[in-house]
């Protein structure tokens, strides 16, 4: 019995491309960069079926011999080949997705219009704006999905060229319909507009007023003063960010929806640990993903760490040690492995300042090292991709202090 995951993450012209095979329950993931969106199928079909061919009459059994398997599939230096057992293939945050505004959690000022708009069974034009994983793109889709109507999203700071404007935009709205909701018009969700170039947004709003009776357009950014203003007043704006007030009411729901989620993934844990969990909301919440991504990657084992490490002080040594020597391919496997702690390298006390410090040949750079790492903290919460922004910063270090 064997099953595939692909998943691909476009980066300018290259995709990042991650294949990945479950064979009698241990997974195989096959990353590397191509520009053929179909190699990650085969590579997760031929990765499944050389683990199924090189299984020794013991693994058949149920133990696969993972040093044969390495060595017959991934002889090539192009293939990094990565083993765990038990391995889930579905991410937490996309399999706990809300799919519906009534689970949306949200302050009322905000839950209560888009209720509104699903009783009244209509979509406006409008412009969501907050930081980084607040959830607008999910509230985006569950609107559609509450409100039955056809949508397509398309993530603008990928596809940011006047192209897309020009072909996929604009073809999506001068089709019709072919879903069968009784809608007279459809949706498309513009992700991370803020990521579309000037002459882009120029052309949009164009289309906003040509298709105005067929289709409805939602705006998401993570900075509402680079959508243009012409934009802005076609659209109503709800603003993403929370009030002290608001944020504090809503940490306890989201305590209680993590323990939802771990109970439902039957995850160990027990009450001595409920305030270790709200600390854990508290330092991240409003970023939900990171949160939801945080307690997946602290329960790979079946039950809830003590979370000893949330601070990466034991290991942030080995991100140290990846930039003091240079070894860029270490740095980015760090970032990948502590991606949902990612911002903790910031961290004055217990990040890689202190570290740095300690090896650094020239004290004088100190300044130097502090204005990198501001700037990366800066960065960090309006960036579409976290790992890329702390991958830069390693570079930013490589090239400016000296060790």
């Amino acid at each position: 019995m064997r099953h595939y995951v692909v998943h691909s993450l476009a980066r300018g012209e290259w995709r990042y491309c991650c294949a990945l095979a479950s064979v009698q329950g241990r997974a195989y993931t096959y990353r590397y960069p191509a520009r053929n969106h179909f190699l990650p199928l085969f590579a997760a079909v031929f990765l499944a079926t050389s683990a199924q061919a090189q299984m020794s009459p013991s693994a058949m059994s149920g133990t696969l011999n993972t040093q044969e398997f390495v060595k017959t599939v991934a002889s090539s230096d192009m293939f990094e080949i990565e083993t765990s057992q038990g391995f889930s293939t579905e991410l937490w945050v996309e399999k706990y997705r809300p799919k519906h505004v009534k689970d949306c959690i949200l302050p009322k000022r905000l839950k209560t219009p888009f209720i509104n708009m699903v009783d009244a069974g209509e979509i406006q034009n409008i412009h969501l704006t907050g930081t980084a994983g607040t959830g607008k793109t999910t509230i985006a889709r569950a609107l559609c999905n509450d409100v039955g109507v056809e949508y397509k999203i398309i993530n603008c700071s990928n596809d940011s060229g006047i192209d897309t404007v020009r072909t996929d935009i604009f073809n999506y709205c001068n089709t019709a319909s072919i879903s069968n909701t009784n809608k007279a018009y459809k949706v498309i969700i513009l992700d991370e507009f803020d990521g579309f170039g000037t002459n882009s947004q120029k052309a949009m709003r164009g289309l906003i007023e040509q298709f105005s009776k067929n289709v409805r357009f939602v705006l998401t950014s993570n900075d509402s003063t680079k959508v243009h203003p012409a934009l802005n007043s076609r659209c109503i704006e709800y603003n993403f960010t929370l009030t002290a007030t608001e944020r504090e009411e809503l940490i306890p729901e989201v305590a209680s929806r993590i323990v939802d989620i771990m109970s439902n993934e039957n995850i160990e844990f027990d009450e001595n640990q409920i305030d270790s969990i709200i600390s854990v909301v508290d330092k991240h919440y409003p970023d939900m993903r990171k949160i939801v991504g945080v307690f997946n990657n602290h329960t790979k084992s079946g039950k809830l760490s003590d979370f000893v490490d949330i601070d990466m002080s034991s290991s942030v040594g080995e991100l140290v040690s990846a930039i003091q020597s240079k070894q860029f391919k270490k740095c980015l496997d760090w970032i990948m492995n502590h991606q949902y702690d990612i911002d903790n390298i910031y961290n004055l006390k217990n990040g890689i300042y202190t570290h740095l410090t300690s090896v650094m040949k020239d004290k004088t750079q100190i300044p130097d090292l502090i204005k990198i790492l501001g700037d990366g903290n800066k960065s960090l919460r309006n960036c579409v991709d976290q790992n890329m922004q702390a991958a830069e910063t390693c570079v930013l270090i490589f090239t400016t202090i000296e060790f």
